[in-house]
């Protein structure tokens, strides 16, 4: 006979609790979802801290090496190693300051804070920066709407080249807030002088200042020239008697039509700062010039005051920032990431270009690329160079959003490879040469058309909407083929040159370590190319290449 099971009193009453409280809980749950759709006020506190995080994930900064196996994506993929260290691995976005591009760190929320409050929190369109006179600027810029700020008005600010943020920056004067903005104001007296600042609109927002509009440089530096002299025309070809190679920390050399202003680190205050920083990935043969110094005001005071004197040197008129830019090891600084490569480089040219052009009016200002144009690599050179495409294309971005100006290019297409000059027949060495040129991963005087094609699209032309000034300003042929094969070469190169009607001039070089010395045959040639017997070196040239038109080898 089963036994019945009896409870005591104590025992049904923590019973009867459990159960309550199980159901009051229940209740609760119940209730809160129903309330998340109801008409209560939006918590935005989660997502606001959401997208902090993002932020702070999107700033972070990783130094790209070769011993790394694999990086992981934004999307969450893995790409190789090879991949990792391409040109376009490290993205607008993730630009970073001077201190922060070679860091492994994340960037610290203070930071993150600051760069948040300096940045421009109104779209603004049409920002422009000009000169009224030597001691004021015409500052402009439209909003959609007046731009809110706790005053009432907006604060005009004047930055160095190297100042990123308002932090440091002098106010010089202030507007009622408008959407059509427009201050005429003096400039300020700070360390750097105020022809190589930017200047920028800034609302008061959370008791403090916060940009409006992406910092404006000055682009009408030419009104201030005081020593502005007649151009003289190009023919299409040139040796040193137009070109001269121009070492500014030393100042020697003699002045010619083409000078390009080299850097070779002999003056500790024009060389760039991070060029004496230890290098992660230290340059093939290491550095061979360096970056001009526009980092910090003593810099860029003596950068100005070098340029002013070369552009007052009489018979010069195009100056060229630097040789081959886009490769390290002629503009050196200890490695970063390409945005913030080109960054510093385009400081020191906004200060190379004010100082010419407020000197020599007529004075035209180049930037100058190798002959790598759109090779993509993927292996330990990308931390050498970048392609000339990507250069461009990064650098006039940035001219472009302070303020475009009228820069010019310069290049240089050499045959491929440097030392065989027989392009006509690339069978007798590795077809990898062939392959660069024909999908145009390298330039040579061959395929050149490709840059200067480029150069007409809308987005890179000049403030008038002129295609840029570009010159060939380094060919080097070699004579390691023989003197005939040489010889026809000068005059294909010269004959690209001649049907292009984008590039002033070809500029031959001699480099006795290539054998692109001339022989008294190239000699020959050069000397009556474009002369009266030119028709007779055309049809000879044609008969040692093999061809009967010059559309058979040029493009």
């Amino acid at each position: 006979m089963k036994k019945k099971l009896r409870l005591s009193k104590p025992v049904w009453i923590g019973l009867f609790a459990g159960v309550a409280v199980i159901i009051a809980v229940l209740g609760v749950a119940i209730a809160s979802l129903f309330s998340d759709g109801a008409d209560q006020p939006e918590d935005k506190s989660a997502s606001v801290s959401s997208d902090m995080s993002a932020s702070s994930d999107e700033l972070m900064v990783r130094e790209l090496t070769p011993e790394m196996d694999e990086v992981v994506s934004e999307n969450g993929d893995t790409v190789s190693e090879d991949e990792a260290v391409s040109d376009n691995a490290v993205s607008d976005n993730e630009a970073v300051s001077d201190n922060e591009a070679v860091s492994d760190n994340a960037v610290s929320e203070n930071e993150v804070d600051i760069l948040a409050a300096n940045a421009p929190s109104v779209q603004a369109s049409n920002a422009s920066c000009k000169l009224n006179d030597a001691s004021s600027i015409h500052l402009t810029a439209n909003f959609s709407s007046a731009p809110a700020s706790e005053d009432g008005k907006l604060h005009i600010y004047q930055l160095a080249p190297y100042q990123y943020s308002l932090d440091g920056a002098q106010e010089i004067g202030s507007i009622e807030s408008t959407a059509a903005a427009v201050a005429d104001v003096a400039m300020g007296s700070g360390a750097v002088p105020g022809l190589y600042c930017k200047y920028c609109f800034a609302a008061i927002q959370g008791g403090a200042p916060v940009m409006q509009n992406e910092p404006q440089y000055i682009t009408n530096p030419e009104i201030l020239a005081t020593n502005t002299r007649a151009r003289v025309g190009y023919p299409k070809k040139g040796l040193t008697d137009y070109f001269y190679n121009w070492n500014l920390d030393t100042n020697n050399g003699i002045p010619a039509y083409i000078m390009q202003i080299n850097n070779y680190g002999n003056n500790g205050t024009l060389k760039h700062p991070m060029a004496n920083q230890a290098d992660s990935h230290m340059v093939d043969e290491g550095p061979l010039q360096y970056m001009f110094n526009a980092a910090n005001a003593e810099g860029v005071n003596a950068l100005a005051n070098a340029m002013k004197g070369v552009a007052n040197m009489a018979g010069t008129q195009d100056y060229i920032i630097g040789n081959e830019v886009n490769v390290r090891k002629w503009c050196y600084i200890a490695y970063t990431d390409w945005d913030n490569y080109v960054k510093e480089y385009m400081q020191g040219f906004r200060v190379a270009y004010n100082a010419i052009k407020s000197t020599n009016a007529n004075a035209r200002v180049f930037i100058c690329l190798d002959q790598n144009w759109d090779r993509n690599m993927t292996n330990i050179e990308a931390y050498w160079f970048m392609d000339g495409k990507d250069f461009i294309d990064k650098f006039n971005a940035k001219i472009c959003a302070g303020g475009n100006i009228n820069w010019g290019l310069a290049f240089h297409p050499h045959p491929v490879p440097l030392t065989y000059a027989k392009i006509w027949d690339m069978g007798a060495i590795d077809p990898i040469y062939a392959r660069m040129v024909n999908s145009n991963s390298m330039i040579s005087f061959q395929n050149m058309s490709v840059i200067t094609n480029y150069m007409t699209s809308a987005s890179l032309r000049s403030p008038s909407g002129s295609v840029r000034a570009m010159m060939a300003s380094e060919t080097g042929i070699s004579a390691n083929q023989g003197a005939d094969v040489q010889a026809a070469a000068v005059y294909a190169s010269y004959q690209a040159c001649v049907r292009n009607p984008y590039v002033d001039i070809m500029i031959y070089s001699f480099d006795d370590s290539t054998g692109a010395r001339f022989t008294e045959k190239a000699w020959e040639v050069y000397n009556n190319m474009g002369g009266p017997n030119d028709a007779e070196y055309d049809a000879w040239a044609k008969s040692v290449i093999g061809i009967s038109d010059w559309g058979q080898l040029l493009r």
